[in-house]
Protein backbone atom coordinates (compact mmCIF):
# COMPACT_ATOMS: atom_id res chain seq x y z
CA UNK A 1 0.00 0.00 0.00
CA UNK A 2 1.18 3.46 -0.67
CA UNK A 3 0.35 6.37 1.71
CA UNK A 4 0.17 9.59 0.27
CA UNK A 5 0.72 12.34 3.39
CA UNK A 6 -0.16 16.09 2.99
CA UNK A 7 1.70 18.76 4.72
CA UNK A 8 -0.35 18.17 7.70
CA UNK A 9 -0.37 14.63 7.60
CA UNK A 10 3.24 14.97 7.38
CA UNK A 11 3.45 17.22 10.13
CA UNK A 12 2.03 14.40 12.63
CA UNK A 13 5.00 12.04 11.86
CA UNK A 14 7.23 14.68 14.00
CA UNK A 15 4.92 16.26 16.19
CA UNK A 16 2.73 15.14 18.92
CA UNK A 17 -0.77 16.19 17.65
CA UNK A 18 -4.06 14.86 17.56
CA UNK A 19 -3.66 11.79 14.73
CA UNK A 20 -0.36 11.19 15.24
CA UNK A 21 -0.26 8.13 16.34
CA UNK A 22 -3.21 6.85 13.78
CA UNK A 23 -0.79 8.66 10.93
CA UNK A 24 2.27 6.95 11.97
CA UNK A 25 0.47 3.28 12.27
CA UNK A 26 -0.03 4.15 8.69
CA UNK A 27 3.04 4.91 7.57
CA UNK A 28 4.69 1.96 9.43
CA UNK A 29 2.35 -0.40 7.20
CA UNK A 30 3.03 1.30 4.12
CA UNK A 31 4.99 0.08 1.63
CA UNK A 32 5.43 3.47 0.34
CA UNK A 33 5.34 6.84 1.31
CA UNK A 34 4.68 9.87 -0.76
CA UNK A 35 3.67 13.44 -0.79
CA UNK A 36 3.80 16.64 -2.90
CA UNK A 37 7.07 18.58 -3.57
CA UNK A 38 5.38 21.73 -1.94
CA UNK A 39 5.39 20.00 1.54
CA UNK A 40 8.88 20.40 2.67
CA UNK A 41 8.93 24.30 2.33
CA UNK A 42 5.20 23.40 3.91
CA UNK A 43 6.28 21.25 6.69
CA UNK A 44 9.56 23.63 7.59
CA UNK A 45 7.63 26.83 7.72
CA UNK A 46 5.21 25.07 10.12
CA UNK A 47 7.75 23.79 12.48
CA UNK A 48 9.59 27.44 12.43
CA UNK A 49 6.17 28.81 13.11
CA UNK A 50 6.04 26.16 16.19
CA UNK A 51 9.40 27.13 17.50
CA UNK A 52 8.73 30.52 16.97
CA UNK A 53 5.86 30.34 19.23
CA UNK A 54 7.49 27.98 21.93
CA UNK A 55 6.03 24.59 21.37
CA UNK A 56 9.34 23.53 20.12
CA UNK A 57 12.66 24.69 21.86
CA UNK A 58 15.29 25.55 19.32
CA UNK A 59 17.14 22.19 19.59
CA UNK A 60 13.99 20.41 18.94
CA UNK A 61 13.37 21.83 16.04
CA UNK A 62 17.16 21.47 14.22
CA UNK A 63 16.00 17.90 15.26
CA UNK A 64 12.73 17.65 13.95
CA UNK A 65 14.53 19.57 10.10
CA UNK A 66 17.61 16.88 9.88
CA UNK A 67 14.72 14.20 10.29
CA UNK A 68 12.76 15.12 8.07
CA UNK A 69 15.90 16.09 5.18
CA UNK A 70 16.43 12.15 5.82
CA UNK A 71 13.42 10.84 5.00
CA UNK A 72 12.99 13.55 2.40
CA UNK A 73 15.26 10.94 0.30
CA UNK A 74 12.47 7.97 0.89
CA UNK A 75 9.32 9.64 0.21
CA UNK A 76 7.94 9.28 -3.50
CA UNK A 77 7.82 13.09 -4.22
CA UNK A 78 4.53 13.83 -6.40
CA UNK A 79 5.45 16.24 -9.18
CA UNK A 80 2.38 18.46 -9.95
CA UNK A 81 1.33 20.81 -12.57
CA UNK A 82 1.15 24.26 -10.59
CA UNK A 83 -0.78 25.54 -13.92
CA UNK A 84 -3.55 22.32 -14.54
CA UNK A 85 -4.03 21.62 -10.45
Amino acid sequence: MIVYLDTSALAKLYLEEEGSDQVREWAGAAEALATSRVALAELAAAIARRRREGDLTDDESEAIRSAMTDDWNHLVVVHLNEHRA
